[in-house]
């Protein structure tokens, strides 16, 4: 697995679910095999943790010999931010135990004006 990572800026809708995909590809532009592997990501606004993602929590769910990592933060949690702008990375956990950080880049959030009673 490359420690070569990308950039790619997250937007997140405050009150909408936030569903984000990828593949994971080597650079012959094959899928990564996920099996076994585990996932964590962070979202911080100045370095204060705005939210926590894993395959542990589900808010990560990984796709095996596909390569897919899919992102998940419910409605409810999106709710309760109140950032403009904030960071994050995504780090692979191998089964050797090797954390490999592969995304990272900014988020921003838009801020809802619907609120669910």
């Amino acid at each position: 697995m490359s420690t070569e990572f990308a950039v790619i800026p997250l937007k997140i809708y405050q009150g909408g679910t936030f569903r984000e995909g990828f593949i994971y590809k080597n650079r012959l532009k094959k899928p990564y095999d996920l099996t076994g592997y585990r996932a964590r990501m962070q979202i911080r606004e100045n370095g204060g943790l705005v939210t926590d993602l894993s395959t542990e929590n589900g808010g990560i769910v990984l796709g095996g010999i596909a390569g897919t990592i899919d992102l998940y933060i419910s409605d409810e949690d999106t709710a309760k931010m109140n950032f403009s702008s904030a960071v994050y990375d995504l780090f692979m956990l191998a089964p050797n135990g090797d954390a490999i950080p592969i995304i990272n880049g900014k988020v921003t959030l838009t801020k809802g004006a619907t609120v669910n009673d």
